[in-house]
């Protein structure tokens, strides 16, 4: 009795576990297709209704030109030259007949173009000469293909492009760099190669210092790891999906609108995917940022001057406060309540920002030191994956950097 008894004690267990397997299985193939008709209906449908019906054929013939409108529209010039690689780079300038002002490069961020700063250079001082440009791979500039390049290999490739861009093309021998984002990061690559070029350095909501993105982290990494229907960009779908992540300025912004359909009709190569996703190392929970380059930040040469937007959800604005060093007399540290991560489109205050470093508001002493065992530690710290990633859900994510922010802390000492 006691045997039959075990015996169907068994076939109930082992009923119970196949059937909770296959009833996995199928949760996940039912999952599978979900996500398969979501990605057809956004890919294709959305794509469909709004390139047939929203964007008439004249508006997609047109866009380049609409470009080049833009720039007249903000007494901008642009030009066209070429790199030692004999691509065609798009370049945007407004010049000064003053021989003592100063000279201002401005650089964008992923999925971007020279575009946003338009606006901006329009409203700055005009006794100074500022560029802008579309790096390769972004806005109308040519294609490189940059796939068979490790990742360190590809920063050093943008910076090389821009010190010979600077220095080559446009005869620059002191400039003051402002960029954004990913243009930030790859600029560090620049500045700490090329020293004696950059005089001052202002580095808006810059990703890449640190491992960890912000509690949105996570979700941000699903877009910029994939990529996502292009077609989204222009449509109301993404004003909803994406109300959580920016401020409401951008969507209803004229030249956003432009931008996102500029955006939207490049071709799929240059944008997002070829690019970012080489920087990001995507899981089932968790993500990190793999190229951490806090330790070059602290070997620079020039005037920092870190932005950082209390409503940028991509990098966390408290990231300035770990990478503030107060003992470095040539950093200078700015947070803003009101500023998501394009800070660019708060014109007055990015104009009151950039207006104050081009006169010098802030003094520096010139006496730049750093310590080894600091940044030693550094490379410690961002290595350390215990607590180096954005995770799936938020207080973990926050919970990580403000562990990282204590080793900061703790290191402040260090020489």
């Amino acid at each position: 009795m006691y045997e039959e008894l075990l015996y169907l004690l068994n076939i109930v267990i082992s009923i119970f576990f196949w059937t909770s397997i296959i009833t996995f299985c199928l949760l996940i193939i039912i999952i599978l297709l979900i996500c398969s008709v979501i990605y057809f209906i956004s890919n294709y449908l959305l794509e469909f209704v709004i390139d047939k019906v929203l964007i008439n054929n004249s508006l997609r013939t047109d866009l380049l030109v609409k470009l080049t409108h833009n720039v007249k529209k903000y007494n901008l010039t642009e030009r066209w030259i070429q790199d030692e690689n004999n691509l065609d780079i798009h370049l945007v300038e407004r010049l000064s007949n003053n021989d003592n002002g100063k000279n201002v490069v401005f650089i964008h961020g992923v999925c971007s173009c020279s575009l946003i700063y338009y606006n901006l250079i329009n409203e700055l001082p005009i006794e100074n000469n500022y560029y802008t440009i579309d790096l390769p791979n972004f806005g109308i500039s040519s294609f490189i293909d940059l796939e068979k390049l490790d990742n360190i290999d590809i920063c050093y490739y943008y910076g090389d492009f821009m010190h010979n861009i600077i220095t080559k093309e446009l005869k620059l021998s002191k400039i003051v760099l402002v960029a954004h984002s990913l243009g930030g990061f790859f600029s560090t690559f620049m500045a700490h190669k090329y020293p004696e070029l950059v005089e001052d350095f202002v580095l808006l909501n810059t990703v890449g210092f640190l491992p960890t993105l912000d509690i949105y982290g996570y979700y941000w990494s699903i877009f910029f790891y994939f990529g996502f229907p292009k077609n989204l960009l222009n449509s109301h779908i993404s004003h909803f999906l994406f109300r959580p992540f920016t401020d409401t300025e951008f969507f209803n912004n004229g030249e956003s609108k432009f931008w996102k359909l500029y955006l939207m009709n490049i071709d799929e190569k240059f944008q997002v995917s070829n690019i970012i996703s080489r920087f990001i190392s995507f899981g089932f929970f968790s993500s990190t940022w793999n190229t951490p380059i806090a330790d070059l930040l602290y070997q620079l040469k020039c005037k920092i001057y870190l932005w950082y937007g209390k409503q940028d959800t991509i990098v966390p604005y408290h990231q300035g406060l770990i990478l503030y060093d107060k003992k470095n007399k040539n950093h200078n540290y700015n947070e803003f309540s009101d500023s998501s991560h394009n800070p660019v489109y708060s014109t007055d205050f990015v104009k009151k920002f950039v207006k104050d470093v081009l006169d010098n508001k802030n003094v520096y002493d010139n006496n730049i030191k750093y310590s080894k065992k600091k940044i030693k530690k550094i490379k410690d710290i961002i290595s350390n994956n215990t607590y180096s990633n954005s995770f799936l859900i938020f207080e973990i994510t926050y919970n990580n950097i403000i562990k990282i922010y204590d080793e900061f802390k703790n290191i402040s000492n260090l020489v």
